[in-house]
């Protein structure tokens, strides 16, 4: 016993959660409540059955079966588990065309999902469950315009078809069953239908041995759509109550364990005994957003991200120039001009001769040195100042242009080619076969004979239409005196045709009354000579526009990346390539057209784009020119701190290339380089710091002299010539 019986009497039983369970078919909807009472899935409440045509009709009948189901309910369930056709699916997720629908549904009733299953294996789990063995059947799913045959045997699916639905059902089974290769095939045939109450008759009728491999004549069963829908919700509810952690007894009606895909797949899965498990749960990331082992009300829709801690940067100590001293005394002693006196040294003219020599010698020498050095040195000033930055937009014309007002820029203009190939699966559908062919007797009830073109439309009551293979004259009716009045013989003249569409509803038996294009039938009247047969159709993939636009797509955005590629390859040096516009697509063919039967979809796109390239220098010394006037006083353009952009390069109509630039330049004072030259020349190096420290937005100075002597390298050069100022603006 669990100790939490020991106490029920004095403790409040939570409610019980209520689920519900949608089963869509084409063009009807059927809904249910239920919930896992005491391990165990149970239906509490049926909806009625509701039609629906389109999208909002289908939102519309979901929403009044569930208010029949849901109706005296002490609470409202939100939770839901779908059944849906087979034909909704695509590999074993809901495909895009219809998951709308379904979100459809889940935002406007405000649902959240469980997840999904598809009313044949819901069926299919459910008999295996209240029959004890995994079923060997036929299952039949009928909806307005197609049917989905299943083939089974002990639970295993070996076939699934779909196929068209004309007025004769059995035919169209008999159609799908054909495709399907399995050999000897079950002798019992399961009929899902919401739609057609009489299905059940015509197949049990019809004579299957003849036409299909049947051991027996299959015994037919209609299921009806209650038992459907509530095997949606046991079947495949009781898989969803386990995938999100609701705790199921052992005899529970559906015993298999689901489990978990890998992280990388939305759709979970479970192999048992070789079947296909029932429920698919999709991670939160999937379209439909459904989740797996979690309580869906405690998924956030925007998780929140982890905390992104970044680096601090390290403190550090201001640098100390340890030289700062020394110069400030330096130029303390220069500011005072103190007057240095020099000893005056007195020689005997007793020294050696020899002695005197090497005096001289060294003199000599020394003048020599000095003269060299003076020759060879070199001076490079860097003043840092403080600049000004200038930013401006103008439209320039680009290549040969001269009547466009504009100031122009010389350019080439190269076209380059641009070809790119592609494929990819295809995901359309399209329905193919064979038009049925026959005789027809024309009958001309009217004194005139009557030509009758090929490609006539003939017509039945139900609709159908044939059309004349060939051109055909029917001569007028003759009347014979007899005793007793007129026999009158109507013209008449057999003549072949041919179904005016593909499909096996068009295959129509003899006698059969028909329509003359416009004419009254007491003008003219045809009927079948032969029946009409061979006609027949089939589902196949197809190409979808969808397809078209999305393999079209790729390799536009291949060809954009070859221009980029393009330009970057012309652009080099001072050379710079930028193209006129986008790309241009000048070709496209692709394999199949739309509703063309393929597997497979491939295209070839050619374009073009087209470059226009030009020196940066000399657009660079243009658009200098053209920021003269907003130069302040005082300052000038240092070109080697201009940045010159093209945002974009226009074609106007009458075939002129406008440029649109965007230019950031740097200013720097303006200065007489060549007259603080003159002045610095022969000076101490301390003398050009102290001349240069009243320059307007002055910063700081670097001087280096070569070659480095001691004491020789403390004076500038004597030429002007062998000095170099720099001026440097600082922003």
């Amino acid at each position: 016993m669990e100790i939490s019986r020991l106490f029920t009497k004095n403790e409040n039983t939570p409610p019980l959660e209520y689920f519900l369970a949608v089963q869509i078919q084409e063009g009807v909807v059927q809904t249910a409540v239920w919930l896992i009472d005491e391990g165990q899935a149970t239906v509490v409440a049926l909806g009625d059955q509701v039609n629906w045509e389109d999208a909002e009709d289908l939102v519309e009948a979901v929403d009044k079966s569930l208010a029949v189901a849901c109706n005296g309910l002490e609470s409202e369930p939100s939770r839901v588990i779908f059944g849906l056709p087979e034909y909704w699916l695509e590999s074993n997720k809901i495909s895009s065309e219809y998951g709308s629908k379904v979100k459809a549904i889940l935002a406007k009733l405000e649902l959240k999902p469980l997840g999904f299953v598809t009313t044949t294996e819901a069926v299919l789990q459910y008999l295996k469950t209240s029959e004890g063995i995994p079923p060997s059947v036929v299952v039949v799913e009928l909806g307005r315009t197609r049917i989905g045959v299943v083939v089974t045997r002990l639970g295993e699916v070996l076939g699934r078809e779909e196929v068209g639905r004309s007025a004769d059902l059995a035919t169209d089974v008999e159609e799908g069953l054909a495709r399907i290769d399995v050999g000897q095939l079950p002798s019992r045939i399961l009929v899902i239908d919401g739609v057609d109450p009489e299905a059940q008759q015509q197949l049990a009728s019809y004579s299957w041995q003849e036409k299909l491999p049947f051991l027996h004549l299959p015994k037919v069963e209609s299921l009806g759509p209650e038992f459907s829908v509530r095997a949606v919700a046991l079947a495949g509810g009781a898989e969803a109550a386990k995938a999100i952690g609701i705790p199921l007894a052992e005899e529970s009606a559906v015993t298999e364990e689901i489990e978990p895909a890998n992280t990388n797949e939305p759709t979970v899965e479970s192999e048992t005994d070789g079947e296909k498990a029932v429920v698919n749960i999709t991670e939160p990331e999937a379209d439909l957003g459904f989740v797996i082992n979690r309580d869906i009300r405690n998924v956030s829709a925007n998780p929140q991200l982890g905390e992104v801690i970044t680096k601090a940067e390290l403190p550090h100590s201001p640098r100390v120039n340890k030289f700062s001293g020394f110069f400030s005394d330096v130029k303390g002693k220069l500011s005072n001009r103190r007057e240095i006196k020099v000893p005056t040294v007195k020689f005997r003219l007793s020294l050696p001769k020899v002695t005197l020599v090497v005096i001289g010698l060294l003199i000599l020498l020394g003048g020599a040195a000095w003269a060299t050095y003076s020759r060879s040195s070199r001076a490079v000033i860097t003043v840092e100042v403080g600049g000004q930055s200038l930013t401006k937009t103008v439209d320039l014309a680009v290549g040969d242009a001269k009547d466009s007002g504009l100031p122009t820029a010389p350019a080439e203009t190269e076209t380059v080619s641009l070809e790119k190939s592609g494929s990819l699966s295809t995901t359309g559908e399209a329905v193919i076969g064979e038009r049925a062919i026959g005789e027809v007797t024309i009958f001309n009830k009217t004194d005139t004979s009557r030509t009758l073109k090929a490609g006539t439309v003939l017509t039945t009551t139900n609709i159908l239409r044939f059309t004349l293979d060939e051109a055909v004259e029917v001569a007028s009716r003759t009347a014979e005196e007899k005793e007793g009045g007129l026999n009158i013989t109507f013209g008449q003249k057999n003549i072949n045709a041919t179904a005016s569409k593909i499909g096996a509803e068009l295959n129509i038996a003899a006698n059969t009354s028909l329509s003359v294009d416009d004419y009254p039938k007491n003008s003219l009247e045809a009927k079948v000579g032969k029946e009409f047969t061979g006609g027949s159709s089939r589902t196949v993939k197809a190409v979808s526009k969808a397809d078209r636009d999305k393999l079209q797509d790729q390799l536009a955005d291949q060809i954009e990346q070859d221009a980029v590629a393009a330009q970057d390859q012309r652009t080099q040096g001072s050379t710079k390539a930028i193209p006129v516009g986008e790309p241009k697509i000048t070709e496209t063919a692709f394999s199949k057209g739309v509703d063309e039967e393929a597997d497979e979809l491939s295209l070839d796109l050619k374009g073009e784009v087209t470059l226009l390239k030009f020196s940066t220098d000399n657009l660079k010394n243009l658009v200098i020119t053209q920021l003269a006037p907003d130069i302040p006083s005082g300052f000038e353009i240092d070109p080697g701190k201009t940045i010159v952009n093209i945002e974009n390069v226009a074609e106007k109509s009458d075939g002129v290339m406008i440029a649109k630039v965007n230019i950031e330049a740097q200013l720097t004072p303006k200065l007489d380089i060549e007259g603080y030259k003159d002045k610095l020349r022969g000076q101490p190096v301390l003398a050009a710091k102290i001349l240069f420290e009243n320059l307007a937005n002055y910063r700081d100075i670097h001087i280096e002299v070569t070659p480095n002597f001691p004491i020789l390298s403390q004076r500038l050069p004597s030429s002007p010539d062998q000095i170099e100022i720099q001026i440097q603006a600082q922003r």
